[in-house]
């Protein structure tokens, strides 16, 4: 995955949430909690998301470890188990 390819994936990611409206890239970083000038750096920049910001981007849209080529973390992009849950075992009769 090269940097242009994010772009655009991650242009059509903001183009389907904002819709028919008017939201505009500030409205999306809030909407992903991460700060605007770091979603306009993905879009305008050499930058992809890293860290906790490709953390919080991933709980929304978790095949971006896919679009970057990066292996998600185990357990990404789906719900945990509250900790009493885990530890049930269950018997198939």
């Amino acid at each position: 995955m090269d940097i242009v390819e994010f772009k655009e994936w991650f242009w059509d990611k903001f183009a389907t949430w904002r819709g028919k409206s008017d939201k505009g890239i500030t409205e999306f970083a809030n909407f992903l909690g991460v700060k605007q000038p770091t979603v306009s750096s993905w879009t305008k920049g050499p930058y992809t998301p890293r860290g906790k910001n490709l953390a919080l981007v991933a709980k929304v849209y978790p095949d971006v470890y896919e679009v970057l080529g990066l292996s998600s973390p185990a357990g990404a992009g789906v719900p945990s188990l509250p900790a009493w849950e885990r530890g049930l075992k269950f018997r198939v009769r």
